[in-house]
């Protein structure tokens, strides 16, 4: 995981949000309309409402230092506002490091859950007051934590930090001499399984668990490890890309995985 990004990129998301167009994607034309309101009575300037992900995708590649505010509604064809983060984070450009909230009407853990790994700035749940709203949006632009990307993932640095009440990471562990390699990777495929099951996502609790089996099999987390490791890491990725496609296309995906994993375990 690289370190945060530093020069105009880091400048140009620390100013007041206020001043930066806004793009609003927003699928009821009510919310819409409300969402705009609180932004223009905010101070907002610029302010461009949409109600389909590929044309706020659209508006945030083509409009420079622009911020992004996605709604996302209740379950029944409501366009997946946590998809369109992840698509937008996936951006090779500027717009890849855009601030971007969410305000949700879902409050289910597993929806807050998938909201955070896409790589959201900042959520609020609905109904949400206007001082909700634009709290969120001046946590977005002045991101205090640091913008991080990795093979699997690209947003605001999710890990906790000690001295806040917080959990060690585990490479400061592993530092520390508190656990080993193996073990912190173990903790990891316990952790996903878990949180996998929070999202109410079986095939990808199977991902961390192909995962969990290969590694109690493992003295020590050496290259063919780490390689399995990844794979894992990036299958799972591959599910989130897939969260909406058809769930046999998805269980291939992992029915892949499982055969070779048992394959290497077997060699």
């Amino acid at each position: 995981m690289t370190g945060p990004h530093t020069g105009n990129a880091e400048a140009i998301s620390r100013a007041d949000w206020r001043a930066r167009p806004v793009v609003v994607c927003e699928p009821s034309a009510f919310l819409r309309r409300l969402t705009a309101d609180i932004l223009r009575q905010s101070g907002a300037g610029r302010i461009t409402a949409v109600d389909d992900p590929d044309a706020a995708l659209w508006f945030m590649r083509n409009t420079r230092r622009a911020v992004l505010v996605a709604g996302w509604g209740e379950a029944g064809g409501a366009p997946d506002a946590a998809a369109l983060v992840r698509r937008l984070r996936q951006e090779t450009g500027p717009a890849g490091l855009a601030p971007a909230v969410i305000l949700s009407s879902r409050r289910a853990s597993q929806d807050i859950e998938r909201a955070r790994d896409s790589g959201v700035d900042a959520l609020a749940l609905r109904p949400a007051a206007p001082r909700d709203v634009t709290l969120r949006l001046d946590a977005a632009a002045a991101r205090t934590r640091p913008f991080v990307q990795s093979e699997f993932f690209k947003g605001p640095d999710r890990r906790l930090r000690p001295g806040a009440g917080a959990a060690f990471k585990r490479g400061a562990d592993i530092k520390a001499g508190l656990t080993t390699p193996l073990e912190a990777a173990r903790a990891q495929a316990e952790a996903m399984i878990m949180r996998m099951r929070r999202q109410r996502d079986p095939l990808a609790a199977r991902v961390g668990a192909s995962l969990m089996a290969f590694l109690d099999g493992a003295r020590t987390l050496g290259p063919a490890e780490a390689e399995i490791t990844t794979l894992h890491r990036a299958t799972l990725a591959k599910l989130e890309d897939l969260h909406a496609a058809p769930k046999d296309v998805r269980a291939e995906i992992v029915d892949s995985l499982e055969r070779l994993t048992t394959r290497r375990r077997a060699a």
